[in-house]
């Protein structure tokens, strides 16, 4: 009896030890994908999109009570916290095989040079370059063959819809913030949130769609049509598109917490 309870006393411990190390381990991988697909450094973005959208505010409200509303904003937003849901989201989500398959591309010479050029264009230098550049670009002159490079990589990614998505819920979650700060007038309903997101959805899409077409060819412009072919197959992949779902989810889930849309 003794031995036996030393037995299972050992294959206890034994048995929590090897669960603590694949834990660890699947942390450990996961940010290590965080910082080589980019992510990293592009995440942060999102704060200065809520910046942007926070002007609009600004002529509405006393200096009081923007700092206020920024101050709750920031609490949402912040930098850290969404960094550690997106974190948090994509441990549950993904397993170590399509994690695997993720650093493996982002640690080749191809994949090092798209990260590159996606984090560059998060910057706020490239974003006032793009800005000019959309202006005068026409996506009708663009060869046919590039476009259905950029049209494809768009499907695989579904950035459109996520960019759209993120969009509508970055004003969701301005709207329930606001609402908790206003507990008295609450000046927006659930209800009418919800149906602004249901409603909006649909209208937006084709407009982001352009735009994230324009994204694509200022972001991958100094790629050949070759690498850019090798990249959209690269994103067709079933675990590719695993990761890139996932991320997309951990995006949305964190730009409205407060919901269980996505």
């Amino acid at each position: 009896m003794k031995n036996t309870f030393m037995f299972f006393v050992v294959l206890l411990l034994v048995t929590v030890n090897h669960f603590q190390v694949v834990a660890n381990d699947h942390s450990t991988l996961v940010d290590k994908v965080y910082i080589k697909s980019g992510l990293a450094e592009q995440i942060p973005a999102y704060q200065e999109q809520v910046n942007i959208m926070m002007k609009a505010y600004e002529s509405q409200l006393s200096e009081k009570m923007m700092a206020v509303f920024v101050e709750e904003l920031n609490k949402v937003f912040s930098p850290i916290i969404f960094e550690a849901r997106i974190k948090q989201y994509l441990k549950s989500d993904l397993d170590a095989e399509t994690l695997s398959h993720i650093l493996k591309w982002c640690e080749s010479a191809l994949g090092k040079r798209v990260v590159e050029v996606e984090v560059m264009s998060s910057s706020a230098e490239e974003t006032r370059k793009f800005i000019e550049f959309s202006q005068q670009a026409d996506l009708s002159k663009v060869p046919q063959n590039r476009l259905d490079l950029l049209n494809r990589l768009d499907n695989a990614t579904e950035s459109t819809e996520t960019t759209t998505d993120a969009g509508i819920y970055f004003g969701a979650t301005i709207a329930e913030v606001w609402n908790d700060m206003n507990p008295e007038t609450k000046p927006y309903s659930r209800n009418q949130i919800l149906q602004f997101i249901k409603g909006q959805r649909t209208q937006m899409l084709e407009v982001t769609r352009e735009r994230i077409l324009l994204t694509f060819l200022y972001t991958y412009r100094e790629l050949t049509d070759e690498d850019l072919l090798k990249y959209v197959e690269f994103t067709e992949m079933t675990m590719t598109k695993k990761f890139n779902k996932a991320v997309s989810k951990a995006i949305l889930r964190s730009v409205y917490i407060k919901s269980d849309l996505t």
